[in-house]
């Protein structure tokens, strides 16, 4: 409605990268912006509770709340989001990383005797998962210093090993980590 009306013919919308890098949330930005497309007045945390509440059903709540830690990550450090975001980017924060992890780890107990839904919300702990390998001896120091719990297995080989495994289950190549 939006575009037709501004004269616009057509749309490009490249999405859903997930042969080189575990890029969070494509499923969530291609419908969305679908949706926006079409009706660009709609309110994007509305249509983010329909996707979530639909695509991952009971953990939907989780998965809510752990886009929640990264927008509010963001907007607190500053950082913009791009297509080669750095792992080591202000808002992925221990803090950020650790509370996003917990809401993941929620979602997954939620649905781990459902595995078409177990395996949406192990691709969504890709990201952060890789996110702690790729920074992990910064992360673990920050974390020791500061008294914060560790999340992961205590050896980065261990979590290095989960993540390459992780990722080639979703025939996503993880050159960085290996």
């Amino acid at each position: 409605l939006f575009y037709a009306s501004a004269g616009v013919k057509g749309v490009w919308h490249d999405g859903m990268t997930y042969s080189t890098s575990p890029i969070s949330g494509e499923e969530l930005k291609a419908w969305m912006l679908a949706k926006l497309l079409w009706n660009p007045t709609l309110d994007e945390k509305t249509l983010e509770t329909e996707f979530t509440d639909g695509y991952y059903p009971s953990p939907g709540k989780h998965i809510r709340a752990y886009l929640d830690v990264f927008e509010d990550s963001i907007a607190t450090h500053g950082d913009w989001l791009n297509l080669s975001e750095m792992p080591s980017a202000k808002f992925l924060s221990i803090d950020a990383l650790c509370k996003a992890w917990g809401y993941l780890e929620l979602a997954e107990n939620a649905v781990k005797d459902r595995p078409e839904y177990l395996k949406r919300v192990q691709l969504q702990q890709l990201s952060v998962r890789s996110a702690f390998v790729m920074n992990w001896n910064w992360l673990r120091d920050t974390s020791a210093c500061r008294h914060i719990a560790w999340p992961m297995d205590e050896s980065a080989e261990v979590e290095r090993g989960r993540c390459v495994d992780a990722a080639g289950d979703f025939g996503i190549t993880l050159s960085k980590l290996t």
